[in-house]
């Protein structure tokens, strides 16, 4: 599958084709969702995200769009859905969110295990990558980290992106 590398995070691939090592070093938006439904999450914390590259920040300046959109649990309870915004286009401390849903936090790089799968992403479809990635790290002898990005969607393209989607989910491991 094609996935566009533009206002992407960094990636390497590592010795095992499964691991990927994402490089972390820019800031993020995140909006929490405080609901347990995916599409709350999914669609609730996009538009408050896309508000904020929309111009709704202290500077009052549309950022490009990036991708992924990430999604992940916040607790059992609700959703983060969470922009990438890299350096080159959001100098530290220079677009400060005008919205108090939205939060500019920055992530470490992490390695995990990514698997891949195209489409329009449902949360089922999220569910069961997820479970297939679970049997093959546990296969593998892979060892989970556990805590606040612990499992994530990726979704890399476009609403009106019709075909050729791309769409991960990525498994932090040691």
């Amino acid at each position: 599958m094609k996935r566009s590398d533009s206002f992407s995070p960094q990636r390497k691939f590592l010795e095992n084709s499964h691991l990927t090592a994402l490089q972390f070093p820019e800031q993020w938006t995140q909006v929490s969702v405080p609901s347990s439904k995916f599409s709350d999450g999914e669609q609730e914390g996009f538009q408050a995200n896309f508000n904020f590259i929309s111009g709704q920040n202290s500077a009052n300046r549309k950022i490009p769009m990036t991708s992924p959109v990430i999604l992940r649990r916040n607790g059992t309870d609700g959703w983060l859905n969470s922009f990438f915004v890299p350096a080159s286009l959001f100098p530290a401390g220079s677009k400060v969110p005008t919205s108090p849903q939205v939060q500019v936090v920055g992530m470490n790089s992490l390695k995990v295990v990514t698997a891949e799968f195209g489409g329009f992403a449902t949360y089922e479809q999220f569910q069961t990558v997820e479970g297939n990635l679970r049997t093959a790290l546990q296969e593998a002898g892979l060892t989970e980290v556990t805590g606040a990005f612990h499992v994530m969607y990726a979704q890399y393209d476009s609403p009106f992106t019709l075909f050729n989607r791309h769409n991960e989910v990525w498994i932090h491991v040691q």
